[in-house]
């Protein structure tokens, strides 16, 4: 469904400068070459204008951080650019692209083991996720899977019956007891959401989140479209303080908070921290929302994180 909006979209902004383009060349005697350069600079500086505006919020409404945590004028530029370009690379190529890419990027037939299950998050789709998949692969975790949720604006606990659903499948797949949730902004509230609605299943081996804001983002408040999930990403609702009140920590499943000091969408950064006896949070600085995606040292991270509980959980079981 995101493809599908995000190809519609993309036909829409080519058909409008095409025609602005003839317009300026037919009558305004703009050569053809100048017009290709107003295109660019108006399609990569809108996109650059979104990021500045997401920056803007979020030192606007930062978490205090210490001089360590603190980054330089070159650290700033780095994440500035590497979020743009996280952007550009996800909604003109791995969101679009991801009905085929998907088709292409299947888990190996002799994969064995606990399978990792990667939700992504809001107005994303299992695209987001490509690139970590294949560094996972690439470090001996065969058994990775992703799945799109939809609608794009719906109700979360809608998403965690999905996730329910892909679990069950993926259990009986494997011939295994336990799935681990791997879930990144939103899809880190949907898999806290699963573990509220199905924890007395013990199909989870842990649940790790990245960049997930579970006490909310002042970020959403600024979105257009007030849909049920954006409603839900919004600090101070009723669904996150059920959410919150402890439910999922009834239940002995261990959960990992990864998050970034300088993430550009979750505001304040520390909403991504949880508390309670099964609760880790890792913190890293200088890595954008978005190009978690991409981070190598997010993707070593989560390698470390993702064994780390399946040796734990296979101790258990045992």
């Amino acid at each position: 469904m995101l493809a599908r909006l995000l190809l519609r979209n993309l036909i829409i902004e080519i058909l409008l400068y095409l025609i602005g383009g003839l317009l300026l060349w037919r009558y305004a005697d703009w050569s053809p070459g100048s017009v290709i350069l107003l295109v660019l600079a108006l399609s990569l500086g809108l996109r650059w204008l979104s990021i500045v505006f997401l920056f803007v919020l979020a030192w606007r409404y930062r978490t205090p951080r210490s001089t360590d945590q603190q980054l330089g004028w070159g650290g700033a530029l780095r994440l500035f650019v590497t979020e743009w370009a996280a952007g550009m690379a996800l909604f003109w190529f791995f969101h679009l692209l991801e009905p085929w890419l998907g088709k292409r990027d299947a888990a190996p037939a002799d994969a064995t083991g606990t399978p990792v299950l990667l939700i992504h998050g809001y107005l994303c789709n299992a695209g987001y996720w490509r690139s970590t998949v294949r560094y996972l692969r690439r470090q001996g975790l065969a058994n990775v899977h992703t799945l799109s949720l939809e609608p794009i604006w719906g109700d979360i606990d809608h998403y965690a019956v999905q996730v329910a659903e892909r679990v069950e499948a993926l259990c009986a797949d494997y011939g295994v007891q336990q799935v681990l949730l791997v879930g990144h902004s939103m899809g880190g509230l949907v898999a806290r959401a699963y573990l509220r609605q199905y924890g007395d299943r013990r199909r989870l081996a842990g649940i790790i989140t990245l960049g997930a804001p579970h006490h909310g983002s002042i970020h959403a408040r600024f979105l257009l479209i007030k849909a049920r999930n954006v409603q839900q990403l919004t600090p101070d609702n009723s669904w996150l303080a059920r959410l919150n009140a402890g439910a999922d920590q009834a239940v002995a499943t261990p959960i990992v908070s990864l998050y970034s000091l300088h993430d550009d969408m979750v505001t304040p950064q520390d909403s991504a921290v949880l508390d309670g006896p099964n609760v880790r949070n890792v913190a890293v600085v200088g890595v954008g929302h978005l190009a978690m995606a991409f981070d190598r040292s997010i993707h070593a991270l989560l390698v470390t994180q993702v064994e780390q509980l399946l040796k734990n959980s296979n101790k258990t079981l045992t």
